[in-house]
């Protein structure tokens, strides 16, 4: 094992926060001043507060360039600490992808969504983390839990939120997993998504997981159960007969952008539709790469061919690659 994977996994009283004595050892700790922190904690001016979303509108408060730093900072810390097999998000090296091939073969499913996740996780829950699990002094846990939110909740732009909403809960997202290993079942957390599956995954068990749930001060919507052989959907992925594919919504997008980049008439036109093409086949590729990663290179190549039609400087185009991708 090489060094840098060797440095993700401790178990977390030796992470670097851990048991932090005081906004001057936290400071030391995150390498700036207790002054700095007080004023990113007190100003809620830092954030850009903004809405995504054609038809449903999303609300995104995303922290600004130095706030976000910190968050970041807070995120490398808590990203190194041993977690449990079922989290899937906010951790290197697992994704939507393993989430959904978790489940891959396991018989019956429930999956069941936690209603605006983020917004939903307290200042409180946060606080609760750093000061008892973290054994953080009561002041720094409250500077913390004042960092890490916007009007006593957490951001839903944080690069720290997918993290913290799990530490914020993990004493809930654990006693799921209590139940789920008193029915001999698989279950798998991805943000706002919990899915749980195996032969004793039943209607009645998915009631019992969102009574738990609702103990907690949070409200599940989406609860749907699939009977053993039907496909199932789980975090975007379809899951059938024994492996993983590309959702039929998600084709169809695919094949609606290559009708665009057909049409387009120029060559911005053309750029700016790969663009997103691009990004979509890629993420194909990882469910099927016999399929698309042959397309995802042809894209690129003809992308390639539209930069040097344009004359674009070598730096101009590692850019416009990056954002694509």
């Amino acid at each position: 094992m090489n060094k840098r994977a060797a440095k993700k996994n401790y178990p977390i009283d030796q992470c670097r926060l851990y048991a932090t004595k005081s906004p001057a050892d936290l400071a030391a700790r995150l390498n700036t001043t207790v002054a700095i922190l007080e004023e990113l904690a007190k100003d809620q001016s830092n954030y850009k507060i903004f809405e995504i979303g054609e038809k449903k509108k999303r609300k995104i408060e995303e922290p600004k360039p130095k706030l976000q730093r910190l968050h970041a900072h807070i995120h490398a810390l808590l990203s190194r600490v041993s977690t449990p097999d079922y989290l899937h998000s906010g951790i290197k090296g697992r994704s939507y992808l393993s989430n959904a091939k978790a489940h891959i073969g396991t018989g019956a499913l429930i999956k069941i969504d936690v209603k605006k996740f983020f917004p939903s996780v307290p200042r409180s829950a946060i606080y609760d983390f750093f000061f008892r699990h973290l054994r953080c002094a009561g002041d720094v846990a409250g500077l913390l839990a004042n960092i890490l939110t916007i009007d006593k909740h957490l951001p839903t732009g944080s690069s720290a939120s997918t993290l913290i909403s799990y530490y914020a809960f993990k004493d809930m997202y654990d006693e799921i997993q209590r139940l789920a290993d008193e029915h001999n079942l698989t279950v798998t957390s991805y943000v706002d998504d919990i899915t749980i599956s195996g032969t004793g995954a039943t209607r009645k068990l998915m009631y019992e997981v969102r009574r738990i749930i609702g103990q907690y001060g949070l409200k599940t919507h989406k609860a749907k159960y699939f009977a053993a052989r039907r496909p199932k959907v789980v975090t975007g992925v379809v899951v059938a007969n024994g492996a993983v594919r590309l959702p039929n919504r998600r084709h169809l997008l695919i094949k609606q952008d290559y009708g665009k980049f057909l049409a387009a008439q120029t060559s911005d036109e053309k750029l700016s539709v790969l663009a997103v093409l691009i990004s979509r086949v890629h993420e194909a590729a990882q469910i099927d790469s016999t399929k698309w990663l042959p397309k995802a290179k042809e894209l690129q190549f003809i992308r390639r061919r539209l930069f040097r039609e344009k004359n674009l400087p070598i730096e101009k185009q590692a850019v416009c690659e990056k954002v694509a991708l």
